[in-house]
């Protein structure tokens, strides 16, 4: 019993001695490894961040398939490697088809393609997936129907690590109205007599009409898309900075430009205006240019006449001043001879020597007349007197006085006479031969003569009318003319000079003078002349 005791005793304490020496090996790694309890939060920590990433990608899917239902554009996505296409369901609806027959592949779209717009479009995609160029045309695409409609196409391309493109995923969108306004504007601008253009804010053409093609011999595909490459060097500058000025201004430019158009020179007046995007802020540069090259060649021809023509009136003016002035000499010595004969003759003339003396008299104070007529028409328009409030009743009262009216004629002076800022020599002048022309070429010992007036805006509108003869309107413009009078001179004295001197006058004022008159109904002159007085260029 004994022994038994002590063997297991023995056994005991070996096995307990092995257990030891176990447990002594196994005891680092084991007091290495984590706790429970810190596994279970680890594990914890991890579930809760897939839990998140999970929540995150559906969301962000349901925004995807909301963004993707709610457009109206029909997007897709292509493997360049397979020809696989996803097309979104709104892809087959713009085209008339129900998703679900719609293949997925790329001949549903390449097959519905144009025959005109086909090389286009694989040039454009081409140049994106080998050069990187924007993607963005416009094509045409067959319908279900059979029909054709237009698209923009935009898209880009997914590319490998080496730059490979894999993917291109890309919209189209529907620009059919879009596409009919614009040919319908075209076709409007097609008809304008004028070179229409639309230019980004680059300077690159997006528009131009058949006017602008024809004159400047360009085709659509040497100037859309393209700077002003077509025009001459020396041209580019100015068309350029004219560009620059709109964008920087917001405003309209105007400038004449000159352009070589098969080796003539053509001018044409530019206005360039900014064309506003929905935030009021400049997206591309309008442009109307018309040709002005005849108007201009007529104007400056029109300018070489008048300046003729004012060189001949200086010319004119100056010889009536000169023979006005020169000829007064031999004519006072003209009229002392007729006296000195007269007197030595003495009451030995007959009745027709007698005459022949008042005849000759009678030559000498017309010819008299006749240059001093000259002298003060040569004089219209070089008045040198300043500017001063004239009441036109008072002034035509000092008329009144001056040219004496006779007993049997009355005058009738509108109470509304108004005054007015003016040289008083010049319309006193005026108002001194109409009113002695209604005396002098009266048909009766007794008349009657009124004065009126009208506002004009900026002018009066005077009137002076008789009850006389009246004058038949063949003769209407004659009577203004130098030397006409339409009555002998032996009847009425006048060396014809009266109504050009008026005309002169009126027209040096800025005014019109008309007459206004038939036989048997007396005659009415009507001239406007300014409120106030105009500065003359010398």
């Amino acid at each position: 019993m004994d022994r038994i005791s002590v063997s297991i005793g023995l056994i005991t304490a070996i096995i307990s001695s092995a257990t030891l020496i176990a447990l002594l090996k196994v005891a680092p790694q084991a007091l290495a490894l984590p706790s429970l309890s810190h596994v279970n939060r680890h594990l914890q920590e991890e579930i809760e961040k897939r839990e998140q990433a999970e929540t995150e990608l559906r969301e962000s899917k349901e925004r995807l398939v909301l963004a993707v239902a709610g457009t109206d554009d029909g997007l897709w996505d292509w493997n360049i490697a397979t020809d696989e296409v996803w097309y979104a369901p709104r892809f087959a609806q713009l085209l008339g088809f129900d998703p679900e027959d719609f293949p997925g592949d790329l001949s549903s779209f390449s097959t519905r393609l144009h025959p005109e717009d086909e090389a286009g479009t694989w040039a454009a995609v081409d140049r994106h997936l080998k050069d990187g160029e924007s993607y963005d045309v416009e094509y045409r695409l067959r319908m279900h129907d059979g029909s054709y409609r237009w698209f923009r196409g935009r898209g880009a391309a997914t590319r490998d690590e080496t730059g490979k493109p894999t993917r291109m995923s890309g919209s189209i969108h529907d620009i059919t109205e879009k596409k009919a306004s614009a040919t319908l504007l075209q076709g409007v601008i097609d008809h304008a007599d004028a070179a229409i253009t639309v230019k980004d804010c680059d300077g690159r053409y997006q528009l131009v009409n058949k006017y602008f093609k024809d004159n400047f011999a360009v085709t659509d595909v040497e100037v859309l898309g393209q700077t002003d490459t077509w025009v001459r060097d020396s041209d580019v500058e100015p068309i350029r900075a004219a560009d620059r000025e709109v964008i920087a201004s917001g405003g309209t430019v105007q400038a004449e430009e000159s352009f070589d158009e098969n080796g003539h020179e053509k001018i044409y007046l530019t206005t360039q205006f900014p064309i506003l995007g929905p935030d009021g802020e400049t997206v591309a540069i309008g442009g109307i240019s018309t040709d002005v090259t005849e108007l201009r060649q007529t104007s400056n021809q029109l300018r070489d006449t008048v300046c003729q023509l004012e060189q001949r009136n200086k010319e004119l003016d100056q010889f009536a001043y000169v023979a006005s002035h020169d000829l007064r000499a031999p004519l006072r010595g003209v009229a002392q001879l007729a006296s000195w004969i007269e007197e030595d003759c003495g009451e030995t003339v007959n009745d027709a020597t007698a005459k022949n003396f008042r005849t000759l008299h009678g030559r000498i104070r017309r010819l008299e007349t006749l240059l001093n007529d000259l002298l003060e028409y040569s004089r219209v328009g070089q008045e040198a007197e300043e500017a001063e409030r004239v009441d036109v009743r008072d002034l035509i009262a000092v008329v009144i006085e001056t040219i004496a009216l006779p007993a049997d004629f009355s005058l009738i002076v509108a109470k509304d006479l108004p005054v007015v800022e003016t040289q008083r020599a010049p319309l006193e002048l005026v108002f001194r031969n109409l009113i002695g022309n209604a005396i002098k070429h009266h048909d009766s010992h007794q008349g009657t003569i009124s004065v009126s007036v009208q506002d004009a805006g900026k002018n009066y509108r005077f009137s002076v009318s008789d009850d006389g003869p009246g004058i038949d309107s063949r003769f209407h413009e004659r009577v203004f003319q130098m030397f006409e009078t339409l009555q002998s001179r032996d009847k009425v004295e006048g060396s014809g000079m009266g109504l050009a001197m008026i005309r002169k006058t009126v027209e040096a004022h800025g005014g019109t003078i008309e007459l206004h008159s038939s036989p048997g109904a007396g005659a009415t002159f009507t001239f406007t002349w300014p409120k106030q007085a105009r500065i003359r260029s010398q």
